[in-house]
């Protein structure tokens, strides 16, 4: 099978969870408006757990709140400012920050 129609048949699908919706409905809005929601929807629930450590939707928020801040400092402001990050091949709970901080 070449690998055009392994991607097609979906393997990962097997591996969801049952009630995990295969075609999920994914709305048109912008990461930060997301995480905005997500806070104020779930607050205290964990957003993360990384090496048995867990973080909630409202530390995530803080921390990449924290971290726009910072980046704010040195000049970096807008929404057509571009970043850049060097992450690791493995992500880890400190790395999704900076992704949310870039939105």
């Amino acid at each position: 099978m070449d690998s055009k129609s392994v991607y097609l048949s979906r393997p990962w699908l097997k591996f969801y969870e049952a009630g995990v919706p295969a075609n999920p409905d994914i709305p048109l809005k912008s990461v930060a408006q997301a995480v905005d929601e997500a806070t104020t929807k779930f607050g205290a629930k964990t957003a993360l757990v990384f090496n048995g450590r867990e973080t909630s939707f409202r530390g995530l928020r803080e921390q990449t709140d924290r971290l726009a801040a910072a980046l704010a400092g040195p000049g970096l402001r807008g929404a057509h400012t571009r970043t850049t990050s060097n992450l690791p091949t493995r992500m880890s709970e400190s790395m999704s920050a900076p992704l949310l901080a870039a939105d």
